[in-house]
């Protein structure tokens, strides 16, 4: 690593700070408004008018993977054990299911409309799991470039978006059960931001019950983590065998996921530790906030608005997956 480019862009330094700091703050003034998502946004806008040079680009990869890395640790406070064990054993089935779905139907259907595989499944981990948090988790472990985050952080929030109004002008949460819009609204909209609102909208006891869901979804991450390490690994090492491929996936999991998974345990089962819980939150969102705004500084808006379209209907694809899962249950097994 190169410190003296570190000591040139020193200024370039104290810019994603700052912008990154702005996206944070304006997140607080409303759920629907994701920090990462405005930190990206708002560095791919800064890149633009302020950022061309290859140094500048260096600097904020660098610093986004750094900031990635802690985050990641942090986010663990997000594993809410307690929650996932209110939730009913079928509605564990109905989310394992879907998740299933979601990357069988979406790998077929992206390599058919020739999106990138790692675009690919950072948009399947954004639906299945839980939208920008999970992309920005898994994106490391892809190697996914600053293009392909972007895209997939814009296709999970624009879908959540467009879904979140569709269903207060249709007023679905008062068309069907309450409990089953808990789980339609926690498992097809993607960010947790959006399901507080949707489900709010109709009782507490509806949105205690798809937070809950929502939880369960969170944890999925965790073999997820694992099951895309051997993926990836299928796909660059064919002619090992099973065996070794099982090795090699968990010695190519980051230190960081390890310290994610560490993270939510001890939150989880040492009382005294949920004081700090609410920060550590905090303290994630914001690292992560930074570190989405350094990736947009990178990203040529040009470059990603001339190859969306096709991620966008994929994101679409997978999240019909998503509502054919519900209402296979719902309709069919009249849970």
């Amino acid at each position: 690593m190169d410190f003296r480019i570190y000591r040139e862009g020193a200024l370039n330094l104290i810019a994603a700070l700052l912008i990154g700091g702005v996206a944070f703050y304006l997140s607080s003034f409303h759920r629907i408004l994701d920090p990462l998502v405005l930190g990206i946004i708002l560095g791919m806008i800064a890149r633009q008018v302020f950022f061309k040079s290859g140094s500048s680009e260096k600097i904020f990869i660098d610093l986004s993977y750094i900031l990635i890395a802690v985050g990641i640790v942090a986010y663990g406070v997000n594993l809410n054990f307690s929650e996932m064990l209110k939730v009913d054993f079928y509605v564990w089935g109905q989310v394992v299911i879907g998740i299933l779905l979601i990357f069988w139907i979406g790998i077929i259907a992206g390599e058919s409309l020739r999106v990138d595989a790692r675009q690919i499944i950072l948009i399947c981990v954004g639906t299945a799991i839980c939208g920008a948090s999970a992309i920005a988790l898994i994106s490391p472990l892809v190697k996914a470039k600053s293009k392909d985050t972007s895209i997939a952080l814009l296709v999970i929030t624009l879908i959540g978006l467009i879904v979140l109004v569709t269903y207060f002008l249709t007023g679905l949460g008062v068309r069907i059960p309450e409990e089953s819009f808990a789980f339609f609204s926690a498992t097809t909209l993607h960010q947790t931001g959006l399901v507080r609102l949707a489900a709010s909208s109709v009782s507490p006891d509806c949105l205690s019950a798809a937070l809950a869901v929502k939880a369960v979804r969170t944890a999925m991450i965790i073999p997820l983590v694992f099951c895309i390490s051997f993926y990836m690994n299928i796909r660059e090492h064919a002619d090992f065998s099973v065996q070794m491929l099982v090795k090699n996936s968990f010695l190519k999991i980051p230190l960081f996921l390890w310290g994610f998974i560490l993270t939510g345990v001890l939150f989880a089962y040492f009382p005294h530790s949920s004081v700090f819980e609410q920060s550590m939150k905090d303290f994630s969102a914001f690292l992560w906030t930074l570190a989405m705004t350094s990736l947009g500084m990178t990203v040529d808006v040009k470059q990603v608005a001339s190859s969306f379209l096709r991620p966008f209907a994929l994101g679409w694809i997978v999240w019909a997956v998503v509502v054919g899962n519900f209402c296979i249950a719902f309709f069919g097994l009249g849970i």
